[in-house]
């Protein structure tokens, strides 16, 4: 059975790789009995030969070194026959690299999964923002490691996995820091450096990035003389300037933005507007021009007007896509196009007319490109490359007024570059060499001026800004907050808060800190593992006091029974179903307990009172029924609902045929009864765990009634009705929700924060209203349909202990 189980892996072949199955025939074998030997463990062994085709299965374990194997068949004790089986190297790895880590320390895990050892490098890839100490790990085969590596730096990790035989792999990984704090705003720096024949070295100095969430910083030194230049942005303004030792400053810029519009003063004097909606305006007018612009993604327009000399003005029409076309006037008119690896232009210049076209292309690692025009007279261009990794070579070849050409090779397998070229002009070569965050390039030029080179070398850093200039300057996009977290008005340690950016835990006071969006949040609190108490939620916007999540004390009652019993009912704030032996985690308060005998026994109901924090054993005695001459019975009719959803509170109605109905078991928990006539109506939840058909059984004086409710999970158990359905800004909505099942809490999620409702009267169904004003902030979160229909999207939750449900719901704007 298991040679048939792996049949789609058998390979009539003498190389395997492992976990293979390999068939062997050995075909001409003697009749007679065989004798196997074979170095790989068997699946298929022949006992004899019939003269005819004899196989033998053998598996290559997973693990199997590589190399070569014998299978041997020996007939009667004489003549032996082998064959071999070459196991392939396999070099396979396999890493589970977590997608976000928060703190300064990477937990990843390690398989070879190959039949080699392999040695394993991680390293930072070009461009991460975090950094870390390469590190190299040896792994036999199958074996499995887990690696820990210290982080420098928070934001995007690129982190570089290379393996003997393999090409680099990359993971992602978001490295966020600990305590729930949003990323750190970061500057990026540059450090560059320049060496010259022929000239004095120089140096250069460049800071950019944010501070906060308003303020940026654009900051840069430069040599060999004195010079720098700063740019700050905050909020809808900008400032930035250049200044040179001894010549004080040279340029100036005073930037506002304001929605579309956007307008910029500089120095020397200049005026800058700009509009971008549909489309983008702009125009600048200085001392030395007037220029206008428009493109609208299509289509572009451009056009200069030199303020001293007006019969150098210059227009520029052109068309974007997959085929682009221009039309230009400067200092002549001039046409053009390019298309799938054709260019080409055509027009007048004050010299003449001049006309030029190209085609480029490549196949494989092959390149080429031909041009051909004239201007003044007739040129011709080729040019063709080839590139083999790590190596290119390539050549160029012009006829016009002079003849050149021009030939060079190149290497490029990181961190190491070089290159040279040969020219008609002269010889220019490089070396460089790069490996985050350093950088250095050497280059060399010969021609008739003589010989030239140049070093040239530079260093990438990041400069986190510390929390407190970033608090000061703004803050982040989510807003620090504080809060406790309390039981009973005791603080409670190591509460979990969710809500923020990342959950955190309570100190010994109860309290924590953690960053929220800044339109509010909805806050949750766990109890920590061990203590008495149910989560809790609240809401908090922006004005609103630090917040207080005061836990919900919880009680255990744990149920033993003596007797024939299944359980209890337990009926009270909540309802549940307690198995003899089990227990439940239940509010405190006053509960009912409705027992559930096996056949022929019966228990006393009973009531029991749990006290906050306290773990209570309830006894449960059930006793035989005895046995009595049963007057004669009357017929019991039941309505019963037809179907029902998990959670929902439905009614069954009773009513005993001439008479009253007298005392009524039911074996859910009676959420409450009333009479009608002569009927009684018992309500009922139906349990939120329940699956796919539901058992209720009824027991009366008059008999019993047993049914199957079917379950329909997809049933709505929340009906939202918005008043006026369509808004106005400014204008009040009124809000009501009705449920199926005895919600709680019921509130409305808005974009800027929750809105709790209150509710209304005594269900069934349950009634939450409440209301809001449509604000600027509301318009802006809306999905735009026309130029005067917009809709924004709310959410309704409706929770019940630790169940909620949700509903959407969609109000029209105009």
């Amino acid at each position: 059975m298991r040679l048939l189980s792996v049949l789609p892996l058998l390979a009539l072949a003498l190389g395997a790789r492992p976990g293979e199955v390999v068939v062997l025939p050995f075909p001409g074998l003697p009749p007679g009995p065989l004798e196997v030997a074979s170095d790989l463990p068997l699946l298929l062994a022949p006992q004899a030969s019939d003269g005819g085709v004899v196989l033998v299965a053998v598996e290559v374990p997973p693990r199997f070194p590589p190399g070569s194997y014998r299978v041997c068949l020996r007939v009667a004790s004489e003549k032996t026959f082998c064959k071999e089986v070459t196991v392939e190297a396999v070099a396979r790895l396999r890493a589970q690299v977590p997608g976000e880590v928060a703190g300064r320390s990477l937990r990843l895990a390690l398989k070879n999964e190959g039949n080699l050892s392999l040695r394993v490098q991680l390293a930072p890839a070009e461009g991460s923002e975090v950094a870390f100490s390469p590190l190299a790990l040896s792994l036999s085969p199958g074996e499995e490691r887990q690696a820990e590596i210290p982080l420098s730096g928070f934001g995007l990790l690129r982190l570089g996995l290379l393996w003997e035989g393999r090409k680099e792999v990359f993971y992602l990984v978001r490295v966020r820091p600990e305590g729930g704090r949003p990323l750190p705003y970061t500057l990026s720096g540059l450090l560059e450096g320049e060496y010259a024949s022929g000239a004095p070295p120089s140096l250069r100095l460049a800071l950019e990035g944010g501070l906060s969430r308003e303020v940026r910083l654009a900051l840069a030194l430069e040599g060999p003389h004195p010079s720098v230049r700063v740019g700050v942005g905050t909020g809808n303004l900008s400032f930035g300037f250049r200044a040179t030792g001894g010549r004080g400053i040279e340029e100036a810029r005073l930037g506002l933005r304001e929605g579309p519009w956007e307008g910029t003063l500089g120095y020397p004097p200049a005026l800058e507007v700009a509009y971008s909606g549909e489309a983008l305006y702009r125009f600048r007018l200085s001392l030395e021009a007037l220029s206008v612009g428009l493109a609208d993604g299509t289509w572009a327009f451009s056009g200069t007007l030199p303020l001293a000399k007006p019969e150098g003005v210059s227009l520029r029409l052109e068309r974007y896509g997959d085929s682009r076309l221009y039309a230009r006037w400067e200092g002549g008119a001039y046409l053009g196009f390019a298309t799938k690896g054709w260019e080409g232009e055509g027009g007048f210049s004050p010299s003449g007319p001049t006309f030029r076209l190209g085609y480029a292309g490549s196949e494989g690692g092959f390149t080429y490109a031909l041009r051909v025009g004239y201007g003044g007279g007739p040129t011709l261009g080729l040019q063709a490359g080839y590139t083999r990794p790590p190596f290119s070579l390539r050549g160029r070849l012009e006829f016009g007024s002079a003849v050149a050409f021009g030939l060079g090779v190149g290497y490029l397998e990181a961190p190491l570059a070089l290159g040279l070229d040969l020219s008609s002009s002269g010889l220019l070569g490089f070396l460089e060499w790069r490996e985050a965050p350093y950088a250095l390039r050497l280059e060399g030029r010969g021609d008739g001026r003589g010989l030239w080179f140049g070093l040239f070398g530079s260093y990438a850093f990041r400069l986190p800004v510390p929390e407190e200039v970033t608090l000061a300057l703004g803050g982040y996009e989510e807003v620090p907050l504080e809060g406790r977290v309390e039981l009973l008005g005791k603080p409670v340690r190591g509460a979990r808060v969710e809500g923020g950016l990342a959950p955190v835990e309570t100190d010994e006071n109860g309290r924590f800190r953690l960053y929220a969006p800044r339109a509010g949040a909805r806050l949750k609190a766990l109890p920590p593992e061990g203590l008495l108490a149910f989560p809790t939620e609240v809401s908090w916007k922006p004005g609103d006091p630090p917040p207080v999540l005061a836990l919900r004390p919880a009680s255990v009652l744990r149920l033993r029974c003596e007797g024939g019993g299944r359980g209890a009912h337990l009926v009270g704030e909540v309802g549940a179903f307690v198995p003899c032996g089990g227990e439940a985690f239940l509010f405190p308060g006053t509960y009912r307990l409705l027992p559930e005998a096996l056949p022929g026994f019966r228990a006393e109901e009973r009531e029991v009172v749990l006290r906050p924090l306290a773990e209570e054993e309830v006894p449960l005695a059930f006793a035989p029924l005895p046995v009595e001459a049963l007057p004669e019975a009357r017929p019991l009719r039941v309505e019963w609902p037809l179907e029902v959803a998990p959670g929902e509170v439905a009614q069954v109605r009773v009513r005993l045929e001439g008479g009253s109905p007298g005392g009524v078991f039911l074996s859910l928990p009676v959420l409450g009864e009333r009479r009608e006539g002569d009927d009684l109506v018992l309500l009922f939840q139906v349990p939120w765990e329940a699956r796919e058909r539901l058992e209720v059984v009824l027991r009366a004086k008059g008999g019993e009634s047993r049914v199957l409710l079917p379950l329909n999970p997809g049933k709505e158990l929340l009906s939202v009705r918005l008043d006026p359905p369509r808004a106005s800004l400014g204008e009040r909505v009124r809000v009501r929700v009705e449920t199926l099942f005895p919600a709680e809490e019921v509130h409305l999620v808005l974009p800027t924060g929750a809105l709790p409702l209150r509710r209304e009267g005594e269900g069934p169904p349950w009634v939450f209203v409440g209301t809001f004003r449509v604000e600027e902030a509301l318009f802006r979160e809306a999905e735009r349909f026309t130029g005067s229909l917009a809709a924004l999207s709310l959410q309704v939750k409706a929770r019940q202990g630790e169940v909620e449900r949700g509903k959407e719901v969609r109000l029209l704007l105009r």
